[in-house]
């Protein structure tokens, strides 16, 4: 790329999720000069980080392009590209927060109609855009996520060894992978987890993996009194993803928002065989190589559940759809759109 780009990187810092893999994994590969824009003598997190963003990063600019990997970004900038993963707390404020809710509800649609273009990580997000505020569909480019190459079928030695360090009981398990917060439905999964067990045997274990969401963030929300044969790992290191998804007889994501979802095609890399929801983003992403389900319908859920449980043979199917589905999602690949897009708009 001939043209230098500055970039926003003050969430780098934070604990891994979506949006830092995604502005990570493009910066990784992005050919050419980049700027890293960030506080330095200055919190990066919570209301001092949202300030400096503000008032603070739109004078370190200059004539050049700037790139804000996540909503909403510097208002007071119009020469921006903004990358929308989704519009979660607009669109579900009482998941949230309301002092954060709030912030985006003010910011996201003054950010995005004065920017100069918008990157929307699915369909999915450009038509809640396109709806929520009328913002015209040339203005925003649909560039999908990618999934990084280490994410492959792990040895049984690795399968082992991240058993072993994350305490997994012996036996099978389904796996189910998300920060713990209100969106991705973990309390119907533990309900549905009570009843489903009913169609196997008990060495079956449900494996939850997933930090805390943070509290300035969600509102609050825990998971009590869980069911038996249910192990909660915590934070799992990024590192150990690969072989936690390849040891289990399934992954399950019933989701009930997702501007993209990443662990739906992390495990489909892995050989995982999933099930998720018919819902936001993830049909798009899934496409025909996963079980949807409606992630409101706790019979719905049950009944994908126990026919992957039951049905090895489905499993396997599954399994080799979802390699497929997931080599078709590239971080070259999205790069060299993201790129494309920065060459036209500097022209």
């Amino acid at each position: 790329m001939s043209t230098s780009l500055q970039v926003n990187t003050r969430f780098l810092a934070h604990e891994l999720t979506g949006v830092q893999r995604y502005t990570s994994e493009i910066l990784d590969r992005l050919e050419g000069k980049y700027e890293c824009i960030s506080p330095e003598k200055w919190p990066s997190g919570g209301v001092p980080g949202h300030l400096w963003e503000q008032l603070v990063l739109p004078l370190k600019l200059d004539n050049q392009i700037f790139w804000n990997p996540t909503c909403p970004g510097p208002v007071a900038v119009t020469n921006q590209v903004i990358t929308v993963h989704d519009l979660t707390a607009v669109e579900h404020p009482e998941w949230f927060d309301w002092k954060y809710a709030f912030w985006h509800r003010i910011l996201t649609p003054l950010a995005l109609r004065r920017c100069r273009h918008i990157i929307s990580v699915s369909h999915y997000t450009k038509k809640c855009i396109q709806r929520r505020y009328g913002i015209p569909r040339e203005k925003i480019t649909v560039i999908h996520n990618g999934v990084n190459r280490r994410f492959a079928p792990a040895e049984d030695y690795a399968v082992n060894r991240v058993r072993q360090e994350l305490g997994i009981p012996k036996g099978p398990y389904i796996l189910s992978l998300s920060a713990i917060q209100p969106r991705k439905n973990l309390q119907r999964l533990l309900r549905v987890w009570e009843h489903a067990q009913n169609a196997v045997d008990g060495s079956v274990t449900l494996v939850l993996a997933g930090g805390q969401g943070r509290s300035t963030i969600f509102r609050n929300f825990s998971l009590e009194d869980p069911p038996a044969n249910v192990h909660f790992t915590g934070y799992v290191d990024d590192k150990l993803l690969p072989a936690l998804y390849t040891g289990a007889e399934a992954f399950v994501y019933p989701s009930l928002y997702e501007g993209f979802g990443f662990p739906v095609l992390e495990a489909m890399a892995c050989g995982t065989a999933v099930l998720t929801s018919n819902v936001t983003s993830l049909p798009e992403v899934a496409g025909e190589a996963a079980i949807l389900v409606d992630p409101r319908s706790e019979d719905d859920i049950k009944d994908g559940f126990t026919e992957l449980l039951r049905d090895g043979q489905l499993r396997s199917r599954l399994q080799e759809r979802g390699k497929e589905r997931a080599a078709s999602f590239s971080w070259d690949k999205s790069v060299r759109k993201t790129e494309d897009l920065f060459r036209r708009l500097s022209g």
